[in-house]
């Protein structure tokens, strides 16, 4: 797998997510802010703050799939 190719793929599918939803992902994942800075940052409560990255991970795995990358490339493996 050509990780410049999947970056490109996941940066696309950001911009298809809720903002809230894909601040969160980006934030918790990709820059790795703790989650209880993530309360404060986002506004939020744990339980919100859960299903936004709930919700984002299963719409990026299911776009990610659909473009071709499977399961062991969205698991780094």
């Amino acid at each position: 797998l050509d990780r410049s190719a999947f970056r490109q793929a996941l940066s696309e599918r950001l911009r298809d997510l809720p903002p809230r939803q894909a601040s969160a992902f980006i934030l918790r994942e990709m820059e790795g802010i703790p989650t209880p800075e993530l309360f404060t940052l986002l506004g939020t409560t744990p339980s919100n703050l859960w299903v936004l990255l709930h919700r984002a991970r299963l719409a990026l795995r299911a776009q990610l799939v659909r473009r071709g990358f499977g399961a062991g490339d969205l698991s780094g493996g």
